[in-house]
Formats: C-alpha cells, sequence, structure tokens
C-alpha cells in the first residue's frame, strides 16, 4: 500500500479539482500540475492586504544563509491592485490536508486577508515556514496573485513533504491554477524570492525544498515564471545534488538580467575529508527564454591536495605552465593545509607532483626541464621514504618518453601505476582523503 507522503500529490490534485468541479489535463512535468480554466472561478466581494513586491533587487538567499552579494537595481513595476477587497473573516476552517486547496480558495474568494490565512494555516500547522503566503502579480496584468506554501503536517517525514499552490487573480476573483510537488525525498516547497530577474516586466517567484541526512542538506530549486497558460520552471537543470547550498542572484553587469550562482559548501561529515566550495551558475538565455547552465567549476581552497588537483586539471586542458606553477606550490608552498598525517601526506602529494611535472615538462618538449626535475626528486625521495614509489614511476616514465616519445612514455607509467596501486593510487584517493574528493585514475597519472 502506498505511504501517505507518496500519494500526496493525487490526493491535493483530486480534492483541487473537486473543489472547481472541472476535470484534469496533463501534467507538464511529474511535480507541476496545472489546473484545468474552463469553469468560472467564485465571485466576492471586499478589499485585500497586499504584500509589497521587490522594486529593486535583493539578494537571493534560502532561509538561514547570509547574501555575500547585493544584486544591482532594476526597473520597477506598476503597484498590482487588490484581486479582490478585504475584510477580517472568521479564522480558516479546520480541514484535512487534502482538502486545503478548496478551503484556501473559498476563504480568498470571501476577501480573507493573506496575513490571516497564513495564521490559519499555522494553527492547522499547515504552514511551511519562513514565508507560508506571499502575493505578488505573477502574470504581468497588475492583479495580485496569491502563493501558499502548504505543509503536510501529518506526515511522519522529515522533511514533510507538502505544495505550492498557485492562485492567479482572474476576473476579479481568485482561481487555483497550479500544484507544485517537490521531488521525491524533499520537503514542501518554501517560497524563497519574488522578484523580475529577466527584465521582461513580470515577477518570477524562486522556490526551493528541502532534503537533509543525518548530517547534510539539499535544496532543489526551481524558477517559476507564467508563460500565459501555466507556470514553468526556467531552471534546466538541477541544484539537489549539491550540499549546503548558497542561492545568489546577481547582476554585475547592471542589465537588469540576473544570473542565479550556487555555492556549496560540501558535505556535513568529517568523513568526507578536507573540502572546498563549489559553484554552478546559471545565465539566462533570452533564446531559450531559461537559465541555462554557464559554467561550473570548484572554488578556491587552501588544502595541499586540492591545489594537486588543480594543477591536474590544468594539466588536462592543456594549460601546461600553469600546471607546474602548481605542481611547484604543492611541492614548495608551507601555508598549504595537510589532513591528517602532515608529513607523510605532503611527502607523498610532492612525490606525485614532482612526477607530473616531468610530464608537464615533457609534453612541453622542454627535455632539459624534464632531466632538472628528475634530478630534483632523485636527491629529495630516496629508497624507503614516501616518495620513492613516485620516483621509480618518473623513472619509467623517462625511459619511455626518451625511447618513444610522451606516449610511450605515458603507457609505461600507466602500467607501473596499474601493478602498484596501493603505493601510487591509493593514497592520493578518498581512502585517505574522504568521499569529497576524487580517486586518482590511470588516466590522471599520465593523460
Amino acid at each position: 500500500m502506498p505511504s501517505l507522503k507518496n500519494t500526496l500529490p493525487s490526493i491535493l490534485l483530486a480534492a483541487a479539482l473537486a473543489a472547481c468541479t472541472f476535470q484534469p489535463t496533463a501534467r507538464e512535468t511529474p511535480d507541476s500540475t496545472p489546473i484545468p480554466s474552463n469553469v468560472p472561478p467564485a465571485s466576492a466581494t471586499a478589499p485585500q492586504e497586499t504584500e509589497e513586491v521587490a522594486g529593486t533587487p535583493t539578494p537571493l538567499a534560502l532561509p538561514t544563509r547570509e547574501p555575500s552579494r547585493t544584486p544591482s537595481p532594476t526597473a520597477t513595476f506598476p503597484a498590482a491592485r487588490a484581486c479582490l477587497p478585504g475584510s477580517r473573516l472568521d479564522p480558516l476552517p479546520e480541514a484535512n490536508f487534502g482538502d486545503l486547496p478548496g478551503v484556501i480558495l473559498n476563504y480568498l474568494n470571501a476577501g480573507g486577508f493573506p496575513a490571516d490565512l497564513a495564521e490559519g494555516l499555522e494553527a492547522q500547522y499547515a504552514a511551511a515556514p519562513p514565508r507560508p503566503v506571499a502575493q505578488a502579480d505573477l502574470t504581468g496584468d497588475g492583479e495580485m496573485e496569491t502563493i501558499v506554501s502548504l505543509l503536510a503536517a501529518d506526515v511522519f517525514a522529515d522533511p514533510k513533504p507538502g505544495a505550492l499552490l498557485l492562485y492567479n487573480c482572474e476576473d476579479g476573483a481568485f482561481r487555483l491554477v497550479q500544484l507544485e510537488f517537490p521531488a521525491e525525498g524533499f520537503g514542501a516547497p518554501r517560497i524563497v524570492h519574488i522578484q523580475d530577474i529577466n527584465a521582461d516586466g513580470v515577477n518570477e517567484l524562486i522556490v526551493s525544498s528541502a532534503s537533509c541526512n543525518e548530517d547534510t542538506c539539499y535544496e532543489d530549486a526551481r524558477i517559476l515564471g507564467w508563460d500565459g497558460v501555466q507556470y514553468r520552471n526556467l531552471l534546466e537543470g538541477s541544484t539537489a545534488d549539491l550540499p549546503f547550498p548558497d542561492l545568489q542572484i546577481t547582476d554585475f553587469d547592471l542589465d537588469g538580467v540576473f544570473d542565479l550562482e550556487v555555492a556549496s559548501k560540501g558535505f556535513g561529515s568529517v568523513a568526507a575529508g578536507p573540502q572546498r566550495p563549489h559553484i554552478r551558475h546559471y545565465a539566462f538565455d533570452g533564446e531559450a527564454k531559461k537559465w541555462l547552465l554557464s559554467f561550473e567549476a570548484p572554488g578556491a581552497s587552501s588544502f595541499r591536495v586540492h591545489v594537486l588537483h588543480d594543477a591536474d586539471a590544468a594539466l588536462r586542458a592543456g594549460d601546461l605552465p600553469v600546471s607546474l606553477v602548481l605542481y611547484q606550490e604543492v611541492i614548495q608552498d608551507d601555508g598549504l593545509i595537510d589532513w591528517i598525517h602532515p608529513s607523510s601526506e605532503r611527502a607523498v602529494l610532492s612525490g606525485y607532483a614532482r612526477y607530473k611535472s616531468i610530464v608537464a615538462y615533457a609534453m612541453l618538449g622542454d627535455l632539459d626541464g624534464a632531466a632538472r626535475a628528475l634530478e630534483a626528486f632523485i636527491a629529495a625521495s630516496p629508497p624507503n621514504t614516501p616518495g620513492y614509489p613516485y620516483r621509480e614511476m618518473a623513472d619509467v616514465f623517462m625511459n619511455g618518453f626518451l625511447t618513444g616519445g610522451v606516449a610511450d612514455g605515458c603507457l609505461a607509467a600507466q602500467a607501473y601505476a596499474a601493478s602498484h596501486v596501493e603505493q601510487i593510487l591509493i593514497p592520493l584517493g578518498p581512502v585517505v582523503y574522504g568521499y569529497a574528493n576524487p580517486e586518482i585514475t590511470l588516466l590522471d597519472v599520465c593523460p
């Protein structure tokens, strides 16, 4: 028998359809349900309290996160009109989770204030923090839509699931036009930020759902925009795989079109090892009318092993002079941070960096540089020292290189590493440095 958590979308959709007495249409995605519009909304009388819409950009940050940048100003929009005159009503009627979409619709169309609606949801433990109800013009018609972040309080799960309810103001009354559900394993979608971030004169709605295990939390963010028929997710790709992300919207060129930058702080377990930020950057594409991934890269780090990773990345990219500079940092920089056993770890990482420096000189065609690096390596790593296996691999590489060029040198070095995995590969990877750090493969040994 399916769990209540897994049946929430069908329960809410059935309740919403029953309240509106119309037939469902196909979903655009498994977690987004547009509501058909073939039945007129209920009428009502009365002024409604409204919530201020951002005319000046503010930093986008998930709750509890401190923004690191302040977005630039963009154009302001005309003040939206209230959909209905508002009045103080009796408290929101108590209802089962599945009945709440219809109960909320009736409450709004009777003139209920958003603040009173939020209080009523909080009293029923159905309000998703920190902001269960918001109002803004999301369609560009000057009318205020109502967004409700609903929590399934009676479901025993952490985080608790729920849904985002989108009520559009049409012909002077509200209509439930869409339900947004979280991805499997994620909690109720939270209202994060409302602003025009693509300079089209219409506000976008940024929402996010959380998922946490024993030591690490993740966020699945979406950028919802109205296309005239339904709200679509305008973010291509996912943020759900990045641990402890900070989300920022930025507009460095002051054109009113914002980028989305997601900076992951890393896992919350010591078993992950030394960690560094990871940056994922999305830019708005005017042709696709979506935010597309523009680049992804690790952030700066003072850990010696991470500088080694950067050196390897530069070598793979063909940026050999940069790789040589970084390998020298691994070898010589006393300010870099080691992990659990600084002395032996530095000796191992330095040995590997010395070997890779020889490979880089060979790829540059600098035989003298390779010979000098090997001579220094022999002096620094005598037998029975942690760096000695890498010195032996350097000898093997040089013999192959001198007889058949870089390709033969690499084949010889890879064969040596394959037969000495415990001495060459294991000390460089996650067995020593934790699961947040990559395995070093034979292709890394010599590209």
